[in-house]
């Protein structure tokens, strides 16, 4: 599914070949989610639960700190934003960019645009097949297109954001209110990373 900021587009882009319903790529929410990210439930509201059942799903969760200063840069240049590249990133911008994202990405879920509700039932209950981290996509990528019986070349990875690492830039005050904010999506992710091998 098209978890926003954890490589959606180049994974796009390598599997449009296979597109069958381009209707869905152009479908929006203002502030719930932009075109070509419509969430997993949303995904199969419009195809219907039988159709749904019979496709092979996967996501993709990026590790919440490093989601958080992609959004960070993302957000604040399509603002025109300073970006805080000469200091750490502390609590309060954490707030900050939570706001924002309240905003304009808030979701009937969740309210600040986290990583599971694009991937996860109401109840946080993983509705793809397969997860797997951005961190393990490379590695991964040959196992999920045998699965479903194509060769898809890896994804490039197209749109990335420029920023430091997250470890660098985060003070710990930031790293601490991450992790209590988007705490679903930390478990998210330690359930992705931790599945057994596809």
């Amino acid at each position: 599914m098209s978890n926003p900021k954890a490589a959606s587009t180049s994974i796009e882009s390598v599997l449009e070949v296979f597109q069958e319903r381009p209707d869905l790529n152009a479908r929006k929410r203002p502030g719930f989610y932009t075109a070509r990210h419509m969430p997993a439930t949303e995904i199969r509201e419009n195809l219907g639960q039988s159709v749904w059942d019979g496709l092979f799903t996967f996501g993709v969760v990026r590790h919440p700190h490093d989601w958080f200063v992609s959004q960070l840069t993302y957000n604040y240049r399509r603002l025109s934003r300073p970006v805080p590249h000469d200091r750490r990133i502390t609590g309060r911008d954490v707030w900050q960019v939570h706001s924002l994202l309240t905003d304009r990405r808030g979701q009937p879920a969740s309210a600040s645009a986290s990583q599971w509700a694009f991937l996860c039932s109401a109840s946080q209950q993983p509705l793809v097949g397969h997860l797997t981290t951005l961190d393990d996509l490379d590695d991964t990528w040959a196992e999920l297109t045998r699965l479903t019986g194509t060769v898809v070349p890896r994804p490039a990875r197209l749109n990335r954001t420029r920023h430091p690492a997250w470890n660098d830039w985060l003070d710990p005050g930031a790293c601490k209110v991450i992790e209590d904010v988007w705490e679903p999506d930390f478990a998210l992710y330690r359930q992705a990373a931790t599945k057994p091998s596809l």
